[in-house]
């Protein structure tokens, strides 16, 4: 069995994100909206590698036992 090094989940980048983008609304702050898109996108895509990456461990597993 191969261990892998974990990589850090950055979910909490979307609740970081959206009060960035609250904040930029308020204030009609176009670097602040801008910052928080940013940071729910990369929050989003964190998510999405993880299930890629869970979902090819999964089915490596079942290969394996097979």
């Amino acid at each position: 069995m191969v261990r892998r090094k974990r990589t850090p989940n950055l979910i909490a980048f979307i609740a970081i994100g959206a009060a960035l983008v609250a904040v930029g609304v308020s204030t009609d702050n176009n670097g602040l909206l801008v910052a928080g898109v940013l940071f729910i996108v990369t929050g989003v895509a964190s998510i999405m590698k993880a299930k890629r990456e869970r979902g090819a461990n999964d089915s490596d597993d079942q290969q394996q036992q097979d």
